[in-house]
């Protein structure tokens, strides 16, 4: 997967969004399939080659989904999974996206923090990929 060059950052300069978000951390087996569509259609504005199915098995195998809304729109979302291995433990965050609009706004890392940081200690494995 790239970036779509219409949704790559073009404006380093911060903005305020005139919004109020609201973040929610779930269980992946209480997500909506309204809800799992416009995670799937949000991620797969950003990024090319994204296939539904592959998306989807994804998904399936994380156990949390860290999720912000503006209204009842989705502005962004990250899943999770926890690992247990030799006394310890880690969570694996999966797919992430913020809608550019609210690329200024940081209520995800704020509730994804919160959300690791109820489990501690714990590790982050993560994998990166994207703009930067």
């Amino acid at each position: 997967m790239t970036c779509r060059r219409s949704t790559c950052p073009t404006n380093p300069e911060a903005r305020i969004s005139p919004v109020t978000l609201t973040s929610t951390v779930l269980p992946r087996a209480s997500l909506s399939e309204a809800d799992a569509a416009a995670m799937f259609a949000l991620f797969d504005g950003y990024y090319e080659n994204v296939r539904p199915a592959r998306f989807r098995i994804d998904l399936d195998e994380k156990e949390w989904v860290v999720m912000i809304r503006d209204g009842d729109r989705i502005a962004g979302f990250s899943t999770a999974r926890l690992l247990e291995a030799a006394g310890r433990r880690a969570i694996f965050s999966g797919d992430t996206i913020v809608a550019r609009d609210y690329w200024d706004r940081p209520e995800l890392p704020r509730a994804w923090g919160r959300f690791v940081m109820s489990m501690a200690p714990i590790w982050w494995f993560l994998i990166s990929k994207g703009v930067r």
